[in-house]
């Protein structure tokens, strides 16, 4: 019936796509695919790169036509793009060319910690902008939707109009939203709302009937729904089994409402995200938006520590949870403002493909985070983090700024950062000014000697070591990454808590 057949973006088919296309054309052989294999990014959905590098395979008398010539970037951009993906190994050869010029070479940055780098990034937005560059046509790409926060918070600070695309405002993501219910109804009891959202969030057994038994003794008794739900024993048409259920989350939520009156709101966050494990519940998922919740959960108490630090420093005083609502409500409120056309657009590398822009930020340019921790398994997964790599680089019309930070917070921790394996595989002269090629490559390229090995001996910290931690307390080192006071550890503590920490603040005396 189809005797011709056209496909676009054949790099993104998968395999029952092969097949349907093999099975209308493998007969009559008159089939056209047009596609780029450098641009294969979407493994996480099915698509697989052996359709297009295998097409000459599974058809007959192939013609190849290469599509070199470059319509959107200037030459230096093009060089660098090209520098990137020949490092990949299963590709088509070919190298990009434009006629628009050599341009500027991309900037490469090094920051402080991820705040600075947001806040510099926005530094330099405002200077384009003032330049006369529009705001539509800057981005900022990164790796994971949970990295949008820190920008967000600076572009705010300077009144810069952004737009998050493919995805919500930080403060607007589902899981997010799910911790600052549990937080508004420590700090405010009646508020049903907020109530209703986690009353079986995570699943509890505790289902929408029975909250509507618990809400009609509530307006019977002229009571608010929290104090229903301390009173359950007294709604007769709830069982005995489910009323144990409910007065335990009752008596959870008092224990924090409590707690929150006088500690601080990072340990009080810190103890909700324990006792609920939302990290392990999304963990377990296969599902790559449940590990983007992951992320999104230990960014926020990032944000709550980094809150938490200015506050200290401005009040001299610890900050509880009546000071850090108020700082999310205007987060989220600034969130709610209408968007305007001409915004900066922030976004993954995953949402820019097939986007371009005059000026391009990618920013935080790490190991574990381009390449991604959970991509760096196998030389399969890390081509395609190459890939998309290449797929931000080449988004830039003319201007492109690549930038990493040195010192990154995970969770309320600081740990050092190294460049991306991306980053370290590049020629310094491919970049602006006097990029330092040992920035890039921070350790040695040759095998070592054995008489340099380092063993664990050489090491300031050892495997099985006793050391002791502010917060935590006593702990047992499992892994040493490095050898000085700065080697990161991996450390077990008596609490159950484990956790990777910089040696500088750990002590291996316990206090007097």
């Amino acid at each position: 019936m189809f005797r011709y057949v056209m496909i676009d973006e054949y790099q993104d088919t998968n395999q029952a796509q092969f097949e349907i296309v093999h099975q209308i054309a493998g007969e009559h052989q008159r089939v056209c695919v047009v596609g780029d294999d450098d641009q294969a990014i979407y493994s996480f959905r099915g698509a697989t790169i052996r359709n297009i590098l295998e097409f000459e395979r599974d058809y007959q008398n192939v013609r190849s036509i290469r599509l070199e010539q470059n319509y959107r970037s200037t030459t230096r951009i093009l060089d660098l793009a090209n520098a990137i993906i020949r490092n990949n190994r299963k590709r088509h050869s070919k190298d990009l060319w434009s006629e628009l010029g050599e341009g500027e070479k991309p900037e490469l940055l090094t920051y402080h910690d991820e705040s600075d780098e947001a806040e510099q990034t926005a530094r330099q937005v405002l200077r384009l902008h003032h330049l006369g560059v529009p705001y539509s046509q800057m981005a900022v790409l990164y790796r994971t939707n949970a990295q949008s926060r820190v920008f967000e918070y600076a572009f705010m600070q300077r009144k810069i109009p952004h737009t998050i695309v493919g995805s919500l405002h930080f403060y607007q993501r589902k899981e997010i939203k799910d911790l600052l219910a549990y937080l508004a109804v420590l700090a405010n009891p009646a508020d049903a709302e907020s109530l209703l959202r986690i009353v079986n969030e995570p699943p509890r057994g505790i289902g929408q009937t029975s909250v509507n038994r618990l809400l009609a003794y509530a307006g019977k008794a002229h009571i608010n729904l929290y104090q229903a739900l301390q009173n359950v024993s007294a709604v007769s048409e709830i069982n005995s089994s489910l009323q144990k259920k409910i007065g335990e989350f009752a008596a959870k939520l008092e224990e924090w409402r409590q707690l929150a009156l006088q500690a601080p709101v990072l340990s009080v966050v810190k103890e909700i995200m324990a006792h609920l494990d939302l990290v392990s519940l999304y963990k377990k998922s296969q599902d790559p938006q449940d590990i983007s919740r992951v992320e999104n959960l230990i960014e926020f108490v990032g944000s709550v520590s980094e809150f938490s630090e200015r506050w200290s420093e401005d009040h001299d005083k610890p900050a509880l949870l009546e000071d850090f609502l108020p700082f999310v409500a205007l987060q989220t409120d600034m969130d709610r403002m209408q968007e305007s056309a001409d915004s900066v657009r922030l976004m993954t590398l995953h949402n820019a493909k097939g986007l371009e822009f005059g000026s391009v930020f990618i920013v935080g340019l790490e190991q574990e985070l381009l390449p991604h921790r959970m991509s760096m398994d196998n030389q399969e997964s890390i081509e395609e983090e190459r890939r998309l790599f290449y797929v931000g680089v080449t988004r830039a019309k003319s201007r492109l700024l690549l930038s990493y930070a040195k010192c990154r917070r995970l969770y309320d921790t600081f740990y050092y950062t190294k460049p991306s394996l991306f980053l370290q595989e590049l020629d310094s002269g491919l970049f602006a000014g006097n990029t330092d090629s040992a920035d890039l490559n921070p350790a040695p390229r040759a095998k070592p000697k054995p008489r340099h090995r380092i063993t664990e001996k050489d090491k300031q910290f050892r495997i099985g070591q006793p050391v002791w931690h502010s917060e935590y307390g006593r702990g047992i080192v499992l892994s040493v990454d490095g050898t000085g006071s700065d080697a990161r550890l991996t450390i077990s503590f008596a609490s159950g808590k484990l956790a990777k920490i910089i040696g500088t603040f750990v002590s291996t005396e316990a206090p007097e």
